[in-house]
């Protein structure tokens, strides 16, 4: 899998990001990870081509989002969604899903996180967002590192010597902290060395990088342990969370090892909580008691006559009656004892067990508790500092390559949970594939204010019957939504195609090789420019592969009579494409019906209708089938006429009469 997806990038280019990352690894995991600055920091590559190879490394089809405003569209959806994330890593990421050819394995990813509520999503988001990326130590060390072997891993964090012939283990005593490896070691270590085998490649050969590693990130890996602990007590099965549930087994034991990295250089502190530990929990025990006697002492049990009677024949009916009346000052009580002896902890990082103390009244001091935590705070003070480092520094080693899957496993979980959040805060639905065309039930714009009018269309062989050409021309009135509905088309083509959820009741999507939106054009063009936009068009309305083209008054590009001819022109070459389904907005639709010598063309329309009463246009925006639906110019013109007095209301006035 690696390879093939390394041959997205040329040898050159892979001798060039190797030689700035260091080894082909760290390129592969810059690129599966999206790291798109660092990528663009090695010369002679933009951020736009930093993307671009990231997006080659994953296989997404760069190709399927065949135009400029295509791609823009895809970039708002991107955006949207990154903004329900968590983490920046896992936004990153994200900017990486492009359209697939196989989208099975997204869309098994997305229904899987569309059903998990609402809530317990926004839960993960507020643990996730303390998630940061693992800071590096960037410092050398006074340890020095006796090898055979080269060690290019180490290079620049501490001095490695090779050590001759004529060496042997003693003549490195002149340094305080040495990591002998391999042949030679002496038999009885000495103090501040450690001796390893030759074969040894990892971290225990410098125990200090370990412990400052785990010193920088301590507070990331308790957010990964509390991510653990809360998918690991959901109750409802997710496959999303399996990977991260299997992860808690892993990780038992890392708390108690950060709790002793955290009291290192503070032995002084830890001897003197150890040697005051039970003289101290016994003075909260009496503590506590004293303030249950003085409550009580204070407080009365009203028993009325059938209550007396009850409890002379039946003391625990008694028993009972005095517990009830009773419990609240317990409680409160054992809780104060609790709070004083984890105040008294603190300074050591511990903390204090709920089974301080047991249950019921009197309640006592549990010894197995405290022996615990005795025993716990003589660990953390019985080696010396060097000794307590190489100690801490061999046991936390396992889990630091744990910790950095767990940060993956967390990302990949956040980018799902922030589509799963996404999808459900726009009513999204996960779209089905066809051979050709599309439906679309209540679909609409994610990015319209305020609340949407949905829409349903349907267009190919996959529509229900009367709906199953494969050619449209979309009419109607100004500012009646024709470009909302070819944008929310494209929308539900681009997401569907990425194996992600889409804004719509429902969707059936034909899988294609790409998508052409065509945006409005800004005016008439050169001759030039014209000359080079008609060998474009030509071009894909030629072209057999699969594909939709969504396009928004092609027509303006040149005066509108020629404009009609051309566009049925290439509306009549666009149908002889059996693969190729077609919506194009104008308003030249009758000249161009003219042109094409045709009058089985199909025409939709989106009518609108008249003025509310705040002179806003009343508009359907479910386009009529086989309608020709007018523009909105008369009803601009009464709007106006309305708005207006004097000279310009009489003038809006006599242009309307003209219309009758």
């Amino acid at each position: 899998m690696l390879s093939k997806q390394s041959n997205a990038i040329s040898d050159k280019l892979m001798v060039k990001l190797t030689a700035h990352f260091g080894d082909q690894e760290r390129v592969f995991d810059s690129l599966r990870n999206g790291d798109v600055d660092k990528i663009a920091q090695v010369q002679g590559i933009s951020s736009q081509r930093a993307l671009s190879l990231a997006r080659q490394f994953i296989g997404g089809a760069d190709s399927f989002l065949a135009t400029k405003e295509a791609s823009r569209l895809y970039e708002l959806l991107m955006k949207d969604i990154q903004s329900y994330c968590a983490t920046n890593a896992a936004k990153k990421r994200i900017q990486l899903f492009m359209p697939l050819t196989d989208q099975s394995e997204r869309i098994a990813h997305s229904s899987a996180a569309m059903k998990i509520d609402f809530q317990t999503l926004i839960e993960i988001k507020e643990i996730m967002e303390n998630l940061r990326s693992f800071k590096e130590p960037n410092k050398r060390y006074d340890r020095v590192v006796v090898s055979r072997k080269p060690l290019p891993s180490f290079e620049g964090k501490c001095r490695i010597y090779t050590p001759s012939e004529e060496e042997s283990w003693k003549d490195y005593t002149v340094f305080a902290k040495v990591t002998w490896l391999g042949q030679g070691a002496p038999m009885d270590t000495p103090e501040g060395w450690i001796v390893l085998p030759e074969d040894v490649d990892d971290f225990r050969i410098l125990p200090e990088y370990i412990i400052d590693w785990f010193q920088a990130n301590a507070e990331v890996i308790k957010t990964l342990l509390k991510l653990i602990e809360h998918c690991s007590s959901i109750t409802t099965p997710n496959p999303h969370f399996e990977t991260i549930i299997q992860r808690k087994q892993e990780s038992e034991g890392l708390e108690k090892f950060l709790t002793m990295l955290s009291s290192l250089g503070q032995e002084d502190v830890l001897e003197s909580i150890r040697d005051h530990l039970w003289k101290k929990a016994k003075s909260i025990e009496q503590e506590m008691h004293d303030e249950v006697t003085l409550a009580i002492q204070h407080q009365s049990v009203a028993l009325q006559g059938e209550e007396l009677l009850e409890a002379l024949s039946n003391n625990s009916s008694l028993k009972r009656k005095l517990q009830s009346a009773t419990s609240d000052i317990i409680e409160d009580a054992v809780e104060h004892a609790h709070q004083k002896f984890s105040s008294f902890l603190e300074p050591a990082g511990i903390q204090c067990s709920l089974q301080l103390f047991s249950e019921g009244w009197p309640a006592v001091l549990n010894k197995s508790e405290l022996d615990e935590i005795h025993s716990t705070l003589t660990e953390m003070i019985e080696s010396n500092a060097t000794q307590k480092i190489v100690s801490l520094a061999v046991a936390l080693q396992p889990f630091m390559q744990r910790a950095k899957k767990w940060m993956q496993d967390s990302i990949e979980l956040d980018i799902w949970m922030s589509i799963g959040r996404w999808s459900t805060a726009n009513g999204c639905s996960i779209p089905r594939f066809c051979e050709h065309g599309l439906v679309v039930e209540d679909a609409f714009h994610p990015f319209i204010d305020g609340t949407p009018e949905p829409v349903t269309y349907a267009l190919g062989t996959c529509a229900p019957k009367g709906d199953q050409q494969n050619l449209a021309l979309l009419t109607g009135a100004n500012s009646g939504g024709k470009t909302t509905l070819l944008e929310t088309l494209s929308f539900v083509v681009i997401l569907a195609h990425m194996g992600l959820p889409v804004p719509a009741k429902s969707a059936i999507v034909a899988r294609v090789e790409s998508l052409h939106v065509l945006a409005k054009a800004g005016g008439t063009q050169s001759a030039g420019a014209l000359e080079q936009t008609l060998e474009q068009l030509a071009r894909v309305v030629s072209d057999e592969a699969p594909k939709f083209i969504f396009a928004d008054e092609l027509e303006a590009i040149t005066e509108p009579g020629a404009g009609a001819k051309i566009i049925a022109g290439m509306l009549l070459a666009a149908e002889q494409q059996e693969n190729t389904t077609t919506v194009l907005v104008t308003h030249l639709a009758p000249a161009i019906l003219q042109a094409t010598g045709r009058n089985d063309l199909r025409v939709d329309g989106i009518e609108a209708r008249g003025l509310d009463e705040h002179l806003e246009l009343v508009v359907d925006r479910n386009p009529r089938r086989n309608y020709l639906a007018q523009s909105t110019p008369e009803l601009i013109l009464r709007r106006l006429h309305q708005r207006n007095s004097g000279a310009i209301e009489a003038l809006f006035g006599r242009i309307l009469n003209s219309f009758d």
